[in-house]
């Protein structure tokens, strides 16, 4: 399959998922990938499961990234950023940053990088949580 008719595949299937789930706008958001790379995952990179999963991702990303750019990072005992995928990395991109397996696996600093850190959202979150209503928090402004 060439790299034009996979991404068209993956986006017909993103599409067909998001349009059975009754999403007809989309929020734009920044896109964060995580990937493992610690020794366990040595036969999802040789089968090409890694690459499968950045490719979803990256169309995900076309849809709700305001830039279509996946930001990635790999994580073993420690995290590191990686160069910025795009939709031309579809089927290349582990290939081509030589994401390869090394080490332990650590998620403290991958979650401290990527979510603890991310760029506050431009949609103001609602307070509260989900119990909020239940025990009298008014979250109404």
């Amino acid at each position: 399959m060439t790299t034009n008719a996979k991404v068209l595949d993956l986006n017909k299937k993103l599409e067909l998922s998001l349009t059975k789930v009754n999403a007809t706008s989309l929020p734009q958001m920044n896109t964060h990938l995580a990937i493992d790379c610690s020794g366990s995952m040595q036969d999802e990179y040789q089968d090409g499961l890694v690459q499968n999963i950045v490719d979803r991702f990256l169309v995900a990303a076309m849809k709700f990234d305001s830039d279509g750019k996946l930001e990635v990072g790999t994580f073993n005992t420690s995290f590191h950023h990686q160069a910025r995928a795009q939709i031309s990395d579809v089927e290349t991109y582990v290939r081509k940053n030589n994401l390869s397996v090394r080490g332990g696996t650590n998620y403290a600093p991958v979650i401290t990088d990527f979510v603890l850190n991310a760029e506050a959202p431009t949609v103001k979150a609602k307070v509260g949580g989900m119990f909020s209503k239940m025990f009298g928090k008014d979250t109404a402004a």
